[in-house]
């Protein structure tokens, strides 16, 4: 169905998007717009800033 397809393809966005974020030796975060409050970060973050992930978020 037109649902499962659709479903199926969200799926496999955020799986690629979720290895391109944890993949890249760049920084990269996620953030909210109104606290300015960290979500995720990825490695590149932390080796760059010296923080864990633990230690943002």
């Amino acid at each position: 169905s037109t649902k499962q397809c659709v479903q199926s393809a969200l799926e496999a966005s955020e799986e690629k998007f979720a290895k391109a974020f944890h993949s890249s030796p760049d920084s990269i975060t996620i953030t909210e717009i109104e606290s300015g409050r960290y979500v995720e970060v990825n490695d590149g973050f932390c080796r760059l800033t010296g923080f864990s992930a633990q230690e943002v978020l």
